[in-house]
């Protein structure tokens, strides 16, 4: 018997066939990689694009509202949150009555496509920022501001809010006349110009309405130890739809602190109901003995309580909040021997906030709407 060593003949036909199928596989494998990484490369390109269409959206209804509408901070918005890893198409803009579309588009470099001939691929995003609407609903604060407190102060410009008006009013007894509500200085003098969009019957410039605001519950209680947390509103909510409640000096644990989203912070921007009377616009809507409208009129049996509903929402930017008396410790910056909340209405609230647009020009907001 003759014996051999070596290699066969088979034996190298079939190291060959293995490197055929290692070699194809290397080929599916770079390939799988390649696309992975031209996959993710388009993703993330996609976020920043989309980021570059939001900031954009919002600069640009931003201009608008403060009264002349540049479309050009789009392309600077998507420069600066899209730069490199290709080249960028100029934004293309719809500007609208009352909202901005930006459309941003995006030549993002490939690796594994280049070196099939595909170099870059076009990544798109889309963004609509909408001005000058303002919340019709809200998760806000369980204390509600008068009309005339927003329409006798200035947007950007200080001004006080005063948490006491239900102290003074709760010490009031059954049938005391209507009048002391003037006469302990708890009326505004007038409300000056009603914003377009309030509708209710009988409003107007001379109406006069209850310093500052006041509590209500948020759970049927109107003491510290149940009275917390924020309260969902609407406009059209009135006063037969909650309980006004509380002494100013209950809420202090409640509601004044130095972080939290359902507190007054100094430095945060909260979202205020507003509120106008429905009748007896003299005096800001207090019931009376007989519902009638003369000075000599006499609180009903359970009074002090009042006829108004919620007309919108304002934001408001908080300076500085001292609740319950005035020997509390103010948080932020306050006046001395004054029990309220210090800032500053303002136009602009964050736009994830908890609430819905499309009410009268109150505080009006920029938000993201698609």
């Amino acid at each position: 018997m003759r014996v051999t060593f070596g290699r066969t003949r088979q034996d190298r036909d079939e190291r060959g066939a293995t490197l055929v199928v290692v070699a194809a596989l290397m080929v599916c494998l770079l390939a799988a990689a390649g696309i992975g990484i031209d996959t993710s490369t388009m993703a993330y390109q996609r976020a920043r694009v989309q980021h570059g269409a939001d900031a954009g959206a919002l600069a640009v209804a931003q201009s608008c509202k403060a009264g002349a509408c540049n479309a050009g901070l789009a392309a600077s918005y998507l420069s600066s949150n899209a730069n490199g890893g290709g080249s960028d198409s100029a934004p293309s803009v719809s500007i609208g009555s009352t909202s901005v579309t930006v459309t941003n588009t995006k030549n993002a470099k490939t690796i594994f496509f280049g070196l099939l001939g595909i170099g870059s691929k076009a990544v798109r995003a889309t963004s609509t920022a909408s001005w000058n609407t303002s919340p019709t609903s809200g998760n806000v604060m369980p204390f509600l501001v008068s009309l005339c407190e927003y329409t006798k102060a200035a947007v950007n410009v200080p001004t006080f809010i005063d948490t006491n008006s239900n102290d003074e009013i709760q010490k009031y007894k059954a049938k005391d006349p209507q009048s002391k509500l003037e006469d302990d200085n708890n009326l505004t003098s007038g409300c000056g110009t009603i914003p377009t969009g309030v509708n209710v019957t009988g409003l107007s410039s001379s109406t006069r309405m209850v310093i500052g605001g006041m509590w209500k519950t948020t759970n049927g209680g109107c003491n510290g130890s149940v009275n917390n947390g924020k309260s969902q509103l609407e406009i059209g909510n009135s006063q037969a739809d909650f309980q006004l409640c509380g002494l100013n000096s209950q809420q202090t644990d409640k509601y004044a602190a130095s972080s939290g989203a359902d507190k007054f912070v100094p430095g945060q921007v909260t979202l205020f109901a507003i509120y106008a009377p429905t009748r007896n616009f003299n005096y800001g809507g207090v019931q009376t003995e007989a519902n009638g409208t003369a000075p000599t009129s006499k609180f009903v049996d359970n009074a002090p309580a009042f006829d108004f509903r919620i007309v919108g929402f304002a934001p408001f930017k908080i300076s500085g909040v001292r609740l319950g008396t005035s020997s509390n410790g103010c948080l932020g910056s306050c006046t001395a021997g004054k029990v309220g909340i210090w800032g500053a209405f303002v136009n602009d609230i964050s736009p994830d906030g908890d609430y819905e647009v499309g009410g009268p020009n109150i505080g009006s907001v920029v938000k993201l709407i698609n």
